[in-house]
């Protein structure tokens, strides 16, 4: 729990200088007055202190000690109280300003309790008569957010619960403007340096020059020296010293068919293609995040994009399919596909494998390079047609997808049981 605190003091302090907005220098000391007598002055300047003031006060749960028997997380096991000065302004006050108490009025309060006194009260079963140990209920409750997380997606989607835990799933969605007035008219404007914050965007990792602010996965793309002809070097080709990462020759022939077949205005933007080499050959490069190219080096300081509006509208789409209401992902599909190709309802046919497919192909031609494409072949349960060694791998271990629980995690929690497949 947080308290956040602003004091507002003043101090009286003596020094020799005085005020620089009326530029007058006090005298300090002895001096002779007007009338040749001789005078002794003791100059004060008052200074406002305004203090921002934190306190950070922790209030132990009556599961904390029980928390890294059955999570594996080290909770705090000591109430306790501390305050750091986050913040101090210093200015001069009027002259006629004197010594004030602190003003407690713009005092604020942020807490995740229901009340900043104590914990909050644990709320018992209601179906069950029977009296339990803490222990044992807190084991309980650990049970219940492991079943969470391994069912989140039935939760989210309202398939567990008889829909009641996804009741809230349609105005969640409703809430969101799933359309094409949502989208940027221009794909390539949603990554350009010049256009960030755009309406597109909902959530980025900033960069930016001036706040010495740079960097990111994406310079792994860009070309050396060696590699680009001089008259292309960062016109247009990003430069950097060796480029370590580049697009599969089957993802680009995906990419180069949906641009030169279907007419995708989105291929410029994601594969950079030419005979730009320092022998005139063809080279590639992801087209997507280029910074300041100004200079011989590119700069890293164009955003990074994590959520965007667009992939709002194809998680709808996919949802909608795994609720078997197959038009309407469509409906959510050829928003996408609307500015991709210029077409309206690209997508027709409403044939659950042909949906599939369709939230398949788009994802790979709107997300390239924005760590989206994996996962989403992960839910739609399509990843072994593109990963030879995990389909030759889930014959042996169903599970290859999950993560392994180290041993390490299992010696310090012996109620931990290793992901059935892993060894």
């Amino acid at each position: 729990m947080k308290r956040i605190i602003s004091l507002l003091a003043f101090a009286v302090i003596s020094i020799a200088g005085a005020s620089a907005q009326n530029n007058y220098c006090a005298v300090a000391g002895t001096y002779h007055d007007a009338e040749g007598k001789i005078a002794i002055s003791d100059p004060k300047t008052t200074l406002q202190v305004q203090l921002t003031v934190t306190q950070e006060q922790t209030i132990v749960g009556p599961y904390a000690k029980y928390a890294q028997k059955f999570l594996g997380v080290r909770p705090a096991l000591v109430e306790r109280t501390s305050y750091n000065v986050t913040n101090a302004i210093i200015a001069l006050a009027p002259e006629q300003a004197t010594a004030l108490p602190a003003d407690g009025s713009t005092s604020k309060a942020e807490t995740y309790l229901g009340s900043l006194d104590e914990f909050a009260k644990i709320t018992p079963d209601r179906l069950s008569s029977s009296m339990i140990s803490v222990e044992d209920a807190a084991q309980q409750a650990a049970q219940m957010i492991f079943s969470i997380r391994k069912h989140r997606m039935e939760l989210i989607t309202g398939e567990a619960g008889e829909n009641v835990f996804g009741g809230g799933l349609k105005d969640a969605l409703d809430a969101l403007v799933l359309t094409s007035d949502a989208l940027l008219a221009d794909y390539g404007q949603v990554f350009v340096n010049s256009n960030k914050k755009n309406k597109e965007i909902a959530f980025a990792l900033s960069n930016n020059q001036s706040e010495k602010l740079t960097g990111g996965f994406y310079p792994y793309f860009y070309l050396g020296n060696s590699s680009v002809a001089p008259a292309y070097q960062n016109k247009p080709v990003p430069m950097k010293s060796t480029q370590w990462w580049g697009f599969q020759p089957p993802f680009m022939k995906r990419l180069r068919d949906s641009r030169d077949i279907e007419g995708d205005k989105r291929v410029a933007t994601n594969l950079g293609d030419g005979p730009y080499g320092a022998s005139g050959e063809n080279i590639t490069w992801c087209n997507k995040y280029i910074g300041d190219q100004s200079g011989a080096i590119a700069i890293e300081d164009c955003d990074i994009p994590y959520y965007r509006t667009a992939l709002g509208i194809m998680m709808a789409a996919e949802l909608a399919y795994y609720k078997k209401e197959y038009t309407k992902a469509l409906g959510y599909l050829n928003v996408i596909a609307k500015r991709a190709y210029g077409k309206d309802n690209y997508y027709t046919d409403a044939a659950p494998s042909a949906v599939l497919k369709a939230i398949e192909n788009e994802y790979f031609l709107e997300f390239p390079a924005e760590g989206v494409i994996w996962w989403a072949l992960i839910r739609l349960d399509t990843i072994w047609d593109y990963n030879s060694y995990l389909k030759q791998q889930k014959a042996s271990n169903p599970n290859i997808l999950l993560w392994p629980i180290s041993n390490s995690a299992r010696n310090k929690n012996y109620k931990l049981v290793q992901t059935e497949g892993w060894n």
